[in-house]
């Protein structure tokens, strides 16, 4: 399958997982519609990870992935969409989003909570395939917990 088919397929998968993320929703809420300017967005890196050392959050839902910081060929892409957005008493923001990725595990849906530290500077993350982490579960010894740190 080349990249625009999965990207593509990988927008429809994202579709359809958004409706199921809103079925459990109260009618009166209203639809998260993220912003042009959204913390998540930007370059995000860790020197010292072995599963993939820098990415970027674009605006318009596409991720891209590289295996080192230095690298210019892409190790993976994938698309997102946020659909929840909070802040918590300690002023650290959090995201619920959706994920797909072209090749790392591709065809998979993963739902995804991100924790931002109040600066912006650190990007914590948890997933799941089968439902959204709950907030109690961003924990360094969790197995699918990741860190990295905004590049500036």
């Amino acid at each position: 399958m080349n990249v625009k088919k999965a990207l593509r397929s990988g927008i429809v998968a994202i579709g359809l997982a958004l409706s199921l993320v809103g079925c459990g929703s109260r009618q009166s809420e209203q639809p998260f519609v993220a912003k042009a300017d959204e913390q998540y967005y930007g370059i995000w890196i860790n020197k010292t990870s072995t599963w993939h050392q820098k990415f970027i959050n674009y605006a318009w839902g596409l991720i891209e992935v590289y295996g080192r910081i230095g690298d210019k060929q892409l190790e993976d892409r994938g698309t997102f969409a946020i659909v929840r957005k909070w802040r918590d008493k300690q002023g650290s923001l959090w995201y619920a989003s959706v994920e797909r990725y072209a090749s790392y595990s591709a065809g998979v849906v993963r739902y995804t909570l991100t924790k931002l530290t109040e600066d912006g500077r650190r990007y914590e993350q948890i997933s799941d395939v089968f439902a959204l982490p709950r907030e109690a579960d961003m924990k360094p010894d969790n197995s699918t917990y990741a860190e990295w740190h905004r590049l500036q």
